[in-house]
């Protein structure tokens, strides 16, 4: 009956949306129906993809904590070198540097909104219910924090945030 119109009739080439936990390949998407696996290779190819995003993850979360200690010691050391009796050790706003704050804090921000936008789509990935998609996202992840954590542990993040600060995130992953 529809078989002259794309896409009717031809249930084969379809996005499944598993609804429960499911280890099946075969026409499963990830996030859209442009990244559509169809064949066992496909998989593999998707879950070696899926662990490096995972990976790279990691490694965004390392950059925006580098970055906001980077501009805890930029403030720290304006505040012990400046002549002003009323600088914030927290906040490090001057009258000199109200602006150049407001832009670091402006650029922390949008990172923050970057690294929230990056852990929604791997939640994504992982809601896609398929246990080999999900072991990518995992395994990723724990490779990217092995390689990554220890750079971040080897830097002055235990000195100049509390674990609390570290770990507070709205991130899903």
């Amino acid at each position: 009956m529809h078989e002259g119109m794309p896409g009717m009739g031809d249930h084969e080439e379809m996005c499944s949306m598993a609804m429960l936990f499911t280890w099946n390949y075969k026409n499963t998407c990830i996030v859209s129906s442009k990244w559509h696996i169809k064949t066992v290779h496909g998989m593999f190819l998707s879950c070696i993809a899926i662990a490096f995003i995972s990976y790279l993850y990691e490694y965004l979360k390392f950059r925006i904590n580098n970055f906001k200690i980077r501009n805890k010691l930029n403030r720290v050391a304006l505040a012990s070198s400046s002549d002003e009796s009323q600088v914030s050790v927290s906040t490090g706003f001057t009258g000199i540097n109200r602006k150049k704050n407001k832009e670091k804090h402006l650029k922390e921000s949008m990172l923050y909104g970057l690294q929230i936008f990056y852990s929604f789509m791997l939640m994504l990935v992982f809601m896609t219910y398929n246990g080999w998609l999900m072991i990518s996202v995992v395994v990723g992840a724990i490779v990217g924090h092995f390689q990554w954590s220890q750079l971040e542990n080897s830097s002055l993040t235990s000195i100049l945030t509390t674990e609390d600060e570290q770990e507070a995130s709205m991130a899903c992953h």
